[in-house]
Parts: structure tokens; sequence; C-alpha cells
């Protein structure tokens, strides 16, 4: 999936302000059959990234239906991935982490916008966090 926004203005005007907020992607990995999909996304994903702005630190609080492998990642805005906070087995129920706004070699993060993906054999879900200096 690849989103694009584009900000632009009619001449005269003058283009003053853009951008974009509270984006949540998220999307279901496995064939949905008894169960629904809104059912899947309150079993499994991120409950909630707080504070939001952060800084130094933010609690990442997520919940899976099930023990599974997941990955829990911070990106920046590029698309690169800046820490791997989770790469392995989770336990069924709710988890708590806490980013501490440093990359993988343990050098702070530059204050801007990032986001946070969840990985679970069920659900993908991202969310943008943003760390303020």
């Amino acid at each position: 999936v690849q989103l694009r926004f584009v900000a632009e203005d009619i001449p005269p005007g003058a283009l003053v302000e853009a951008a974009v907020d509270d984006f949540t992607l998220a999307a279901v990995l496995t064939p949905v059959t008894d169960v629904s999909v809104d059912e899947i996304r309150r079993r499994n994903g991120i409950v909630s990234c707080s504070p939001n702005p952060f800084n130094p630190r933010i609690a990442i609080v997520f919940r899976t239906g099930q023990a599974a492998k997941g990955e829990l990642k911070v990106y920046d805005v590029s698309g690169r991935s800046v820490r791997t906070l989770i790469d392995g087995p989770l336990e069924a129920g709710e988890g708590r982490i806490v980013f501490d706004g440093r990359d993988d070699a343990g050098k702070p993060l530059a204050s801007g916008i990032y986001f946070v993906r969840l990985d679970t054999p069920k659900v993908m879900e991202v969310r943008q966090i943003t760390l303020l200096k």
C-alpha cells in the first residue's frame, strides 16, 4: 500500500499550512470466517500510544487475541526502521512496552513524526507518534 498526500493552493492563494493528523492503518491478515473484522481488531492491535506527543518516553499498549510471533517496530517518515521493540513471541492478552526515543544503536532520535507498526499473524496496525524535544 502506498499513500500520497498532496497539499496545494489555487493561485493567487498562499498555502500556509498542510498536515495529516491522526493517521491509522490497520489490516486483517487472515481470512475472516465466523468472526467479524471489527472483532479481530478489538482483540488484536495497538490500544494506545501515550503521551503523544512524547519526550523522551512513550508507553505503547497492544493486544493479541492469542499467543503468536509478532513484531513491534518504529519507523521514520521515509519508512526506514529505526527501532525494533519486539521481534518474537507475544503472549495472549495486553502487553505494554516503553519506547525511549532512541534508535537500535542507542542514539537519541531527532524531533519529528514516527510510526509504530505492530505485525502479528492476525493483524498489522500502524500508529503515528510525535517526538518533541
